[in-house]
C-alpha cells in the first residue's frame, strides 16, 4: 500500500514537491485539506503542487510514507555521501549501501557469458 502511495504521489506532485512532502510529514498521517491557500502543506512543498493534493486527497489522512528509496537516490544524485545520506534517512551507513545494492535498474547491464557447449533453452 505504501509503495503505491509513494508512486501516486510522486505522479501527482513531481519530484521536488514529493521529497519536500516526505522530508517534512514522512512517516506521519497528515490531515490533508480540501483548500491549498494557507496550509502547513502548502508551506511546505508550495502552493500548486498543494492543490493537486489537496483536489486528490482533501479531507483525508493519507500516512505519508517515508521513501527513503527515493530520498537517497535525490541525495545521491545531488552529490551528497553516503554517511550524509545515512544521517539524513535515520539510518547506518552499510544500511545506505544496501539500499544502492538492492536497485537493480542503477546498475548497467551485464553482459552474459555463454559457454559454446551449453545449449540455449530458449532459442527459437
Amino acid at each position: 500500500m505504501s509503495e503505491r502511495l509513494s508512486d501516486d504521489l510522486l505522479e501527482l506532485l513531481g519530484d521536488e514537491a514529493f521529497l519536500a512532502l516526505v522530508e517534512q510529514f514522512g512517516g506521519d498521517r497528515l490531515y490533508v485539506p480540501k483548500g491549498a491557500d494557507g496550509t502547513i502543506v502548502a508551506e511546505a512543498i508550495g502552493t500548486e503542487a498543494a492543490a493537486r493534493l489537496a483536489q486528490a486527497y482533501g479531507g483525508d489522512y493519507p500516512r505519508i510514507p517515508l521513501a527513503r528509496d527515493f530520498r537517497a537516490r535525490q541525495y545521491r544524485a545531488a552529490g551528497i555521501g553516503n554517511a550524509e545520506i545515512a544521517r539524513r534517512l535515520g539510518m547506518t551507513r552499510s544500511g545506505v549501501e544496501r539500499l544502492f545494492q538492492r536497485r537493480p535498474q542503477e546498475r548497467p547491464p551485464q553482459s552474459r557469458r555463454v559457454d559454446p557447449r551449453q545449449q540455449d533453452l530458449f532459442q527459437s
